[in-house]
């Protein structure tokens, strides 16, 4: 990247990850300016004040194309539209403009795991890290599951970098160049801000783009729109699915995992003790194992790690079972297929929580393919209608107000037996701050319900 010092950088966006920037920047002696569309007092005050305090200048109300044009970098939060009119002129002007994760790649000489997928990069990426640091690498966890790449920077040394990555983040790299890039699944998702699917699964596909001549490519056989897809790549592809067929390096038989790289690294897993439902977890562990066995981690440590991974908040979450109704928070569920995925792990009938902010697909056709596993829809959020639309005379619902009147009806619905699933398959922002305080306010409700209910 060349020095830093006294360089003009624009950051657009004021998040968590325009704060990790700009902590880091300063340090290195640049000159740091912030670009939000949001005005001065919609930031987190918390953010910014530590911003003020370090001396970064801070543009709120637009993003002003003449700021734009003064700078030698402009780095670009997660989410921020790469069409505005500021980023154009910039790009036109010869400015360079990159993405948050390709700045600090350039910088990182541990080898990166990135892990891209609609559904399960957390799962997937946490999983992954635990079974390193578990084999005595030195590992940093980060990209989209919540710390900046940029923080890995002040960690040295370090044997790999487990990342977890966007679209949005890859819609703006050119030399991120992992040494093993991990593509779960794709399913439509953020159509609300990709011009069609294709789109959407080209930018997913950029995640073999720089792929490092001596790593590998892991990817979802089962998958179609990966198969379908794929881009022609020169390193080796190492490939999963849940059933065992020809040209598959993992899949599963009675409950071993059969793994094969080449003659001399082949193993069977046991996944017994594997904690997580459903069979998309299931695809997402052989992904993990796949890695673990590619870097040399040996079996009994790779076992270890699967017998006492428990999952993470908000996805498939077990909170409660009230008078034979139990309840689970699958928050993190923000999209049609995530959706799909946590109805199907589940045999009994379902009480479903579900709405929010649409983010696109065909709602008519999951309606019917879940149908006769659902016994009545509990709808929130925005999207409201537009569920009611697709649920008349297939699934009964019912409108609530908030989370708590509808864990209330939703347990006034059920039978003992059934489950109570919050799994919105819409985003949160319409009601919430995230997905985090979406699951956090049902775990909550769930708690009063059955204090109330003890009394």
């Amino acid at each position: 990247m060349g020095e830093l010092k006294d360089k003009q950088i624009l950051i657009v966006g004021c998040g968590i990850t325009s704060m990790s920037c700009a902590r880091f920047l300063k340090r290195k002696g640049a000159k740091v300016t912030i670009s939000e569309k949001l005005q001065l007092d919609e930031i987190d005050p918390s953010i910014l004040k530590e911003l003020l305090d370090m001396g970064v200048e801070i543009e709120a109300g637009e993003h002003k194309v003449s700021t734009f044009l003064k700078q030698d970098l402009i780095l670009l939060s997660p989410g921020v539209p790469l069409d505005i009119p500021a980023i154009r002129a910039s790009k036109e002007k010869g400015i360079p403009v990159m993405g948050e994760l390709e700045f600090a790649s350039l910088m990182l000489s541990a080898p990166i795991i990135a892990i891209t997928g609609t559904n399960g990069k957390t799962t997937t990426s946490t999983l992954i890290a635990d079974i390193l640091k578990e084999a005595g690498y030195r590992v940093f966890l980060g990209g989209n599951i919540g710390t900046p790449l940029i923080e890995s920077l002040y960690i040295n040394p370090l044997d790999y970098v487990v990342c977890e990555v966007s679209s949005f983040q890859l819609d703006t790299i050119s030399h991120f160049s992992p040494y093993i890039s991990i593509l779960l699944n794709i399913t439509p998702d953020h159509l609300e801000r990709y011009p069609d699917f294709i789109s959407y699964i080209k930018s997913k596909m950029k995640i073999f783009k720089n792929l490092k001549e001596d790593g590998a490519a892991i990817i979802n056989s089962d998958d179609k729109n990966i198969r379908c897809h794929m881009p022609s790549i020169n390193t080796q592809i190492l490939r999963y699915g849940i059933e065992q067929r020809d040209g598959l390096n993992c899949y599963t038989e009675d409950n071993i995992l059969r793994v094969f790289i080449d003659q001399r690294h082949r193993m069977e897993l046991s996944f017994e003790d594997f904690k997580l439902r459903g069979e998309h977890n299931l695809s997402n562990l052989m992904a993990a194992v796949l890695c673990a066995a590619y870097v040399g981690v040996k079996r009994n440590v790779i076992e270890k790690v699967i017998s006492r991974f428990s999952g993470l908040p908000h996805r498939l979450q077990y909170v409660k079972t009230l008078n034979g109704i139990a309840f689970y928070n699958d928050s993190k569920a923000t999209n049609l297929d995530s959706f799909l995925c946590a109805v199907k792990s589940f045999n009994g009938k379902l009480i479903v929580i579900m709405g929010g902010i649409f983010k696109g697909g065909d709602l008519d056709s999951l309606v019917e393919e879940v149908k006769d596993r659902i016994r009545a829809a509990i709808l929130i959020g925005s999207s409201k209608e537009l569920f009611i639309e697709s649920l008349k005379g297939k699934i009964p619902f019912i409108v609530a107000d908030d989370m708590r009147d509808a864990v209330s009806k939703a347990y006034s619905a059920s039978q003992p037996g059934d489950v109570v699933l919050l799994s919105p398959a819409c985003s949160s922002f319409d009601m919430f701050e995230d997905y985090k305080d979406r699951g956090n306010s049902f775990i909550k409700a769930v708690e009063e319900l059955w204090e109330k209910r003890s009394e």
